[in-house]
């Protein structure tokens, strides 16, 4: 008897390094290469959507690392430039110190006097609170009883009547305590003058004005335009900068936060601009920390977003591909699951057009979703759209 041959087994040829780019590559533009995906080992199309959620993020993340504190300064001030000028002027020509020491406002450590003692410096009589208060003269015409001359002819006598109106386009607070309690009474103040007609302040009901709380681990600043009762924009920030460490605010009225002397005289249009700058710096300065907080907690809270999405468009395609007749149902959860894996790639890489300056950041946000919702839904009518034959 003659032995029987051994029959050797196929040997399933290798893909080059060459193949695999160019099938990777093929993905971006073509619905049936990312079908035909699913046949590839699984730690590839899971790269790849993990890929694709971390760059759709980073726009969502630049735009909020890039934000400004001093972006609260920017143009309209409604009255800010002019106001903070006065009260950095007010604390050097009163003598106020308003120290900040391991990031908090202990007011005059030479003398051991506190921040509350030393902001009192700043204010006289029943209130306590700083303001920068003006008058304006307004003057109007009204028409008075008509006359008539020997002519015959009627005229109306018009009289001039000038009205003193006050304005405040800054108002300064202290308020001891932590955080919490500093917002708390920033609430009840802003409460009191909007809502409140017999509150206790009603004396700033008129003036709806750019309130500045300062406490002894921050300070809070609300920018509200004249003759309205919301804010336009509100800043939280710290005393942590390191720039500030040891930095008396009476200083605000010579120099900045940076170190920088200011140049101009007092009175002159680039004494204000350059305590706006100052101001700029410390708003900057002291929301740095805050501002990290917030961006990191946006990019986790935008990255499971995109993660959730990709696993729900892949559940989709799943779903879609279902019932009896349906020749793509022999398709697994797995299969359909990295079928949508590898068509997220082309909607992360056309996000990153939310760096464009046009491009606002909350558009960033909805792009990957909305890119890759239509790109698997047309996949779903074109490469998923059962064919029978007649």
């Amino acid at each position: 008897m003659s032995q029987a041959k051994p029959v050797a087994k196929p040997v399933k040829p290798q893909s080059s390094w060459k193949e695999r780019l160019k099938f990777f590559f093929t993905t971006l533009i073509s619905n049936d290469a990312c079908v035909e995906g699913r046949k590839k080992p699984w730690y590839a199309p899971v790269a790849v959507a993990l890929l694709s959620c971390l760059i759709a993020t980073t726009p969502t993340m630049a735009s909020f690392f890039e934000q400004s504190g001093g972006t609260l300064m920017n143009s309209p001030t409604y009255g800010l430039d002019n106001a903070l000028v006065d009260f950095d002027e007010q604390m050097a020509d009163k003598g106020a110190v308003l120290t900040i020491e391991d990031n908090q406002l202990i007011g005059d450590p030479k003398n051991a006097s506190t921040a509350a003692s030393e902001f009192k410096k700043l204010y006289t009589g029943a209130h306590e609170y700083y303001g920068y208060f003006y008058d304006v003269k307004v003057v109007s015409e009204s028409s008075g009883s008509s006359s008539s001359s020997a002519s015959g002819s009627s005229s109306a006598a018009t009289s001039v009547v000038t009205v003193t109106q006050t304005h405040c386009d800054l108002i300064v607070y202290y308020h001891s305590g932590d955080s919490t309690e500093l917002s708390t009474f920033a609430t009840t103040i802003l409460g009191d003058v909007n809502n409140d007609p017999n509150s206790s302040w009603k004396t700033l009901t008129a003036y709806s004005t750019n309130t500045l709380f300062l406490g002894d681990n921050g300070f809070l600043f609300v920018k509200v335009p004249t003759g309205t009762s919301s804010s336009v924009a509100e800043k939280f920030c710290q005393w942590n900068s390191s720039y500030i460490q040891g930095f008396n605010l009476a200083d605000l009225a010579t120099k900045s936060t940076h170190g920088v002397a200011y140049t101009s005289a007092r009175g002159t249009d680039d004494y204000k601009t350059e305590t706006s700058s100052a101001w700029s710096e410390l708003l900057d300065d002291g929301w740095n920390a805050t501002k990290i907080d917030t961006a990191w907690a946006w990019t986790g809270i935008t990255l499971a977003i995109y993660v959730g999405l990709t696993l729900v468009l892949g559940f989709s395609i799943w779903l879609m591909t279902r019932g009896k007749t349906n020749p793509f149902s022999i398709y697994s959860f797995w299969d359909c699951q990295k079928i949508g894996y590898w068509a997220s790639f082309s909607p992360a890489l056309l996000t990153l057009f939310g760096f464009l300056p046009f491009f606002q950041s909350g558009w960033a946000l909805l792009l990957f979703i909305f890119l890759y919702g239509m790109r698997v839904m047309w996949m779903s009518m074109r490469s998923l759209r059962p064919q029978y034959e007649s």
